[in-house]
């Protein structure tokens, strides 16, 4: 089941631009529903897999622009990689939020962006550097930086120096 929702999900992604949009969105929304049915199932082994499904389709509906939808995918699978404390789970609940900041910056919610890019900083922090992902430890940095950004956008020029120099000491360390 599961693999069979994450070939539909994947296939309503290439299907965009290719088959009428109501082809790709019965594929999506289908898709989710059986993988969903393999979790309930089967905890344990599919948990992981069905939120990284999740943020799968979440950035399909953020390239629609059907951003309350995406949001709501992101966030439901940021609180499912939330319930495993290792920090590969915890490095992709980051990568949950980051797309839970952009959708949010996407439909006009600097605010709610900031404040989202502010969790994910600490997220990145309780992982460690030595936990992350091989090839991800740089992604701690790069995600102050776009706070830092975000602050400075936000008139927030002092945090958004403090924020900044973070991330260069981050860097200076790697």
């Amino acid at each position: 089941l599961m693999a069979l929702g994450e070939a539909a999900v994947s296939f309503a992604g290439r299907a965009n631009g290719q088959h009428t949009d109501s082809t790709a969105e019965f594929l999506g929304r289908s898709g989710l529903k059986i993988a969903n049915r393999a979790m309930v199932q089967d905890p344990t082994q599919y948990t992981v897999r069905f939120a990284l499904l999740l943020q799968s389709r979440a950035g399909q509906l953020q390239k629609q622009r059907e951003y309350d939808a995406a949001f709501d995918l992101a966030q439901h699978s940021y609180r499912l990689l939330r319930q495993d404390d290792s920090p590969t789970s915890n490095w992709r609940a980051a990568r949950s939020l980051e797309r839970m900041a952009e959708i949010s910056l996407a439909s006009d919610k600097p605010d709610q962006a900031v404040a989202i890019y502010r969790d994910v900083a600490e997220l990145y922090a309780s992982i460690g550097r030595r936990n992350m992902p091989l090839g991800a430890a740089i992604e701690p940095a790069r995600a102050l930086r776009v706070l830092a950004e975000h602050l400075l956008v936000h008139g927030d020029p002092r945090e958004a120096d403090h924020v900044a120099s973070q991330a260069v000491r981050q860097l200076g360390r790697l």
